[in-house]
């Protein structure tokens, strides 16, 4: 959707906020469970256990609600366990919610679960049926965008969403699709911005200072506290676009909820209002050109 008053007020002639929140769990997820479903039941995997904030988890679980041969076992921490919409009734779903846990932690035990289990481990970020499943929401905002889409922005954890929209742009780009690729933006809360940290610092990797042990924030869907394993793949593709991390402060990202509903009728969560705040802030700073395409 064009977000075209608050991009009047931003000065942005092209800044379009992609709506993912019709679909059937509410969120971009439910493409990353289509496709590692699809790809599970191709390998004959049909007993996992996951780890999540909750998107991703319910998502898989409604996609198990319409395919009941698989079983999931997934851990959530405890401050997340209202994120889980999904499975909570359903037998092929079991919901292990692990108090004092933050995200991070949650999925090290879950790891450690699978393993004790002999399951599969569902992944994360480095099941790459995850990443060729979160591109389509890039392939389909290139259909729908009418001019070349210069910008990406994104609230992030792990950024596996990012990771997923640069290699669906590599794609379009062999393909003769489009002939621009986007500068990435990974957007974290203040609170919580351990890439941020670490890419403001031209750290190659997270290191000790850039932990935040006990994370917190109203995005809680973003609350990664050490997103260690993922950033040394993210922090290189951003660089590589030309893009940048940059973290907003509660007051922006209530702020930027608030503007977006009053101005263009749309409304979000937390998670997409913080992005909406880092475009106001890089438009304020002239780093965004005039008259350019902003995603």
């Amino acid at each position: 959707m064009r977000a075209a008053r608050l991009g009047d007020e931003l000065g942005l002639e092209n800044l379009y906020v992609k709506v993912e929140s019709k679909n059937p769990s509410g969120t971009t997820k439910d493409r990353l469970a289509a496709v590692v479903l699809s790809v599970f039941k191709e390998l004959g995997i049909t007993e996992f256990i996951s780890s999540s904030t909750g998107n991703s988890s319910s998502s898989l679980a409604r996609g198990i609600e319409m395919y009941p041969y698989f079983k999931m076992h997934v851990f959530v921490g405890e401050a997340f366990s209202e994120g889980m919409r999904y499975g909570q009734n359903n037998p092929g779903v079991q919901v292990n919610v692990i108090p004092g846990l933050n995200f991070t932690d949650t999925s090290i035990f879950a790891q450690g679960e699978a393993k004790r289990r002999g399951l599969p481990f569902e992944g994360g970020f480095f099941n790459p049926a995850r990443r060729e499943g979160l591109k389509l929401a890039y392939f389909e905002a290139v259909d729908q965008v009418p001019t070349p889409i210069r910008w990406y922005f994104q609230a992030v954890s792990s950024a596996m969403g990012v990771y997923g929209t640069w290699k669906g742009a590599k794609d379009l780009l062999a393909l003769k699709r489009i002939s621009v690729l986007p500068r990435l933006v990974c957007v974290q809360q203040e609170s919580c911005c351990p890439m941020v940290k670490a890419f403001q610092e031209g750290s190659p990797e997270i290191e000790e200072r850039h932990v935040f042990h006990h994370p917190t924030g109203i995005a809680k869907a973003i609350l990664a506290s050490n997103p260690s394993d993922s950033y040394r793949f993210v922090n290189s593709i951003v660089r590589e676009s030309g893009g940048t991390m940059l973290s907003v402060s509660e007051a922006g990202i209530l702020n930027a909820r608030d503007r977006l509903r009053r101005l263009d009728g749309i409304d979000t969560g937390y998670c997409g209002a913080a992005t909406v705040a880092a475009v106001a802030s890089l438009a304020a700073r002239g780093a965004i050109p005039q008259a350019r395409q902003c995603s």
